[in-house]
């Protein structure tokens, strides 16, 4: 039958995440239905054979793709390439998207679903922050050196020239920090003006970097 109506669609529990999945594969390709509850989302991680659209049908979404965190909500539509690292995440309330795969594979949607590696097996401790407004990250540095925080990672994306403030917080605080961007800005023609204030730079190894970052900071501070 080549009628399907997404709300009579048939749900099961999601292998991914906790949330709920409705799937239907065609000859070429696979759709489903997602929806999460809040603050709910699966790990990060990446499709090595398989690329994906995602379309916002209700609610709202974190979305990291590559080196961006946007909101997105109803009617925003995302593009995610093979092998990018990517996640989502309902926010301010339960979220449901519609998303396309290719190849088909074997119809089920998690099937090329691989983790990116993440700092669990370091035994170490995370204090996950962001905030698009440069003062709020200011304090959040000023912050951690008052809390005795061991260290810091930061991705300052647009913030990576023409903010020497944040620059010189980096510089103040008294624990090391290292700069992570998931792609490779110099690729691009972009210079970093916080990497002088940082301990060491990581580009271009998608979300590994991070892992990358903290290993380097266990090194550094053991």
């Amino acid at each position: 039958m080549p009628f399907f109506n997404i709300n009579e669609m048939k749900t099961k529990r999601d292998k991914t995440a906790p949330g709920m999945a409705a799937s239907i594969a065609g000859e070429f390709m696979k759709v489903g239905v997602m929806t999460y509850e809040d603050e709910i989302g699966p790990p990060p991680h990446f499709h090595p054979n398989e690329e994906q659209f995602i379309l916002v049908l209700e609610g709202k979404l974190r979305m990291v793709l590559d080196d961006e965190v946007k909101n997105i909500g109803p009617g925003d539509l995302v593009h995610v390439p093979r092998n990018v690292a990517h996640t989502v995440r309902a926010v301010n309330g339960p979220a449901r998207f519609f998303t396309a795969k290719h190849p088909v594979g074997n119809g089920e949607l998690s099937q090329d679903y691989n983790l990116a590696p993440n700092a669990d097996e370091l035994k170490v401790t995370v204090d996950i922050y962001h905030s698009n407004i440069e003062g709020e990250v200011i304090n959040k540095f000023y912050q951690a050196h008052e809390d005795e925080y061991d260290a810091a990672i930061i991705n300052p994306a647009g913030y990576s020239s023409g903010h020497p403030t944040l620059a010189a917080a980096i510089t103040q605080v008294d624990y090391p920090t290292i700069e992570v961007h998931i792609s490779n800005p110099a690729a691009r023609g972009n210079v970093s003006q916080i990497a002088p204030s940082c301990k060491g730079v990581i580009t271009g190894f998608g979300l590994f970097g991070y892992y990358v970052a903290i290993k380097a900071i266990k090194n550094i501070i053991a």
